[in-house]
């Protein structure tokens, strides 16, 4: 398991066990990947007990909407008291990647003051609709390719880099939704 991380050490074991019982392997979009540099975990001092806090990081995994991801902070929150700011980012970067998949990107990186877009081939959504969220704000979009965009922005630092992957991921959706 720690050879290839708890997430895929889950996923290959979901798949072993379809597999096991005949059903087919479900054709889906492949997860996100998010390259950010953010402390996003269950620190022990938080949740003490490791089997409390896999079980925890098992619920965020097996989280397929945002409904669930709020029903688990609930829950956290009335088991475990006020959230430390790594769990709090650790909620918000998985509501993040369910929406990233949603409007069909394959990864988010950040690099610097710049954060990379990767959309998947065959994605409703491309590069150049990312520069259409920031025709009115202090940034510069760079279309890479019909699936990358860079976005550079003085506004990215540290702490306000998952609010501005939460701005931009929810004005996709938008995007996507009115298209």
């Amino acid at each position: 398991m720690n050879a290839v991380g708890f997430y895929m050490y889950c996923e290959l074991l979901k798949e072993a066990v379809h597999e096991m019982k005949g059903e087919p392997s479900a054709a889906r979009a492949p997860e996100p990947t998010f390259n950010v540099p953010i402390n996003a975990l269950i620190p022990d001092h938080y949740i003490a007990d490791s089997d409390q806090r896999l079980y925890m990081y098992r619920k965020l995994i097996s989280a397929k909407d945002e409904l669930a991801i709020d029903e688990l902070r609930r829950e956290i929150l009335d088991r475990f008291g006020p959230m430390p700011e790594e769990v709090d980012n650790l909620l918000l970067l998985a509501s993040l990647k369910i929406i990233a998949k949603q409007v069909g990107l394959e990864m988010v990186s950040r690099r610097g003051a710049a954060l990379y877009f990767q959309f998947r081939e065959g994605s409703a959504l491309c590069a150049e609709d990312i520069s259409l969220i920031f025709i009115q704000h202090e940034c510069a979009v760079s279309v890479v390719s019909a699936q990358a965009a860079v976005v550079r922005t003085r506004y990215i630092e540290g702490e306000t880099t998952l609010d501005m992957l939460k701005f931009m991921l929810l004005s996709l959706r938008k995007l996507l939704s009115a298209a």
